[in-house]
């Protein structure tokens, strides 16, 4: 490909689309936080707000500037410093107590089964899922022998 080939790709509309699909589709910040319209090939929907935006560098610049964006986004923030603290808080009076969090960040709860009560016995753990838990691939209630 020759070298003013590869420039005046480079500036053109489907270069530029390419590269918001690729950022799409691996996630990169500050893409993340949107994701394809499901009926629009040529727009994002965010999933912060909900807001429809046009797959532009402009458009998608100015609306993750936008005092909505950042207002939401504070929020967001605020109320998972909350949660955080909140499940620290809730860890340190429960740690003598027979409830642990999984590897998922889930409650678990050790339960003695019925007929038994003895130091031997086995046990049955119930696990209760927390709200908005992402990182779950599993989001169900078990119980594991």
């Amino acid at each position: 490909m020759l070298a003013k080939d590869k420039d005046s790709y480079s500036q053109s509309k489907r270069c530029r689309l390419g590269l918001i699909d690729f950022a799409l589709a691996n996630n990169k910040p500050p893409l993340n936080m949107f994701k394809q319209h499901p009926l629009s090939r040529s727009k994002l929907l965010c999933k912060l707000t909900g807001d429809t935006v046009n797959k532009s560098e402009e458009h998608i610049w100015k609306h993750i500037h936008g005092r909505r964006f950042l207002n939401r986004l504070a929020n967001k923030e605020t109320s998972r410093r909350k949660n955080t603290t909140a499940t620290r808080t809730l860890n340190k009076n429960t740690e003598n107590s027979s409830t642990i969090s999984d590897t998922w960040g889930r409650r678990v709860q050790k339960k003695p089964q019925k007929g038994s009560g003895g130091p031997n016995s086995p046990t049955a753990i119930a696990i209760t899922p927390q709200e908005n838990n992402e990182n779950c691939p599993l989001y169900t209630n078990c119980v594991l022998p």
